[in-house]
């Protein structure tokens, strides 16, 4: 399966700089987000399917927010501290903020492409009394 976004549409997120990260980590990146949203989605997207588009912004955010993350000198898996713990600048702090605001939208297009379970339309009837 081609990938789903490319190091140009990462490049051109906000907050995103060439000169912070090399190509080579922005592709791992590239390759760790799909991987991750196919998981959670239970499938592949090829270009034809009315979902690839959200899938495709997806994986450009995630591999964007390790960018910035990576460039933050942080590892982007398993992360565990407050703002208030660390001692960032203005800067870095306005970089934190995208990434938030990255991995939030890549968690609800995540979710919308989860499979999800089908609901009967009618409760069945218990025979119980």
């Amino acid at each position: 399966m081609p990938p789903l976004t490319t190091y140009a549409r990462v490049h051109h997120r906000p907050g995103f700089s060439d000169k912070d990260v090399d190509s080579s980590h922005v592709e791992e990146f590239i390759e760790d987000a799909q991987a991750y949203i196919e998981a959670e989605a239970n499938r592949t997207f090829a270009v034809a399917d009315s979902d690839y588009k959200l899938a495709r912004g997806a994986c450009t955010d995630l591999a964007a927010a390790y960018s910035i993350l990576h460039a933050l000198g942080g590892a982007y898996s398993g992360l565990q501290f407050s703002e208030d713990e660390l001692n960032i600048t203005a800067q870095q702090r306005s970089k934190l903020e995208l990434v938030n605001l990255f991995f939030s939208r890549a968690e609800k297009a995540i979710d919308i492409l989860k499979p999800h379970k089908k609901t009967a339309l009618i409760p069945k009837a218990s025979t119980e009394e």
